[in-house]
């Protein structure tokens, strides 16, 4: 079952989360305790599915990065404001770009398997300031959380990739600017150098001895 535009739009006016996944059963809730996680309890919250099930984004935010994370797979980070972000892992596909931004329920993946794990499910966490949390307070409403950026759209979060074409514009700014100073800098040592020039030339003619005139006899 997808999630329809009606469902979208009321997500975008209540603030309220929706659910990355349809058809789904939580197998591994937040915080089980096992051997299976390195840090010897599970980090986020596994919605098992069938693989190629479409992954959606609980909230708008901007995309900040995707690709392969290691034992978490296939992954894509959205970043919903400064310091609030949800991870999607195990994708069996990327279906989203670094800098994308996007609308509550826009797909960004689809579930699978991949990284480490021992079915198709899909691996959501919610990272507060780097720290992991559990994701049901946040997809109940429990815990508000803002549908749009509270950043501005036209900046770049310190956790999202710098535009390059930004970053070659002003990079073209700063040359641009230097090039300028260093020719007024070249004019002004020219000046500078030639008025020290004139000096030494006063001073090493005012230094010579006169000569008296001669008296003829």
């Amino acid at each position: 079952m997808s999630l329809t535009s009606t469902g979208r739009r009321r997500a975008l006016e209540d603030g309220k989360w929706v659910q990355p996944v349809q058809g789904y059963a939580i197998t591994t809730p937040y915080g089980k305790a096992g051997s299976l996680w390195s840090s010897g309890a599970h980090t986020g919250a596994d919605f098992a599915c069938p693989t190629g099930t479409p992954v959606r984004a609980v909230a708008a935010g901007r995309v900040s990065s995707t690709g392969w994370a290691g034992a978490y797979g296939n992954r894509v980070v959205v970043v919903h404001k400064p310091g609030l972000e949800t991870w999607y892992c195990h994708l069996s596909h990327i279906g989203a770009s670094r800098g994308e931004q996007i609308v509550a329920g826009t797909v960004v993946g689809a579930a699978g398997e991949t990284g480490n794990t021992t079915g198709p499910h899909l691996h959501l966490e919610v990272r507060v300031n780097g720290q992991h949390r559990d994701p049901a307070p946040y997809l109940s409403g429990a815990v508000d959380a803002p549908s749009t950026p509270t950043y501005n759209t036209g900046a770049q979060p310190a956790d999202t990739p710098t535009n390059p074409a930004l970053v070659n514009a002003a990079n073209s700014n700063i040359a641009g600017a230097l090039t300028t100073e260093i020719r007024r800098l070249t004019i002004v040592a020219t000046v500078v150098i030639g008025g020290v020039a004139l000096i030494a030339v006063g001073i090493a003619q005012g230094s010579k001895p006169r000569q008296s005139p001669r008296r003829s006899s």
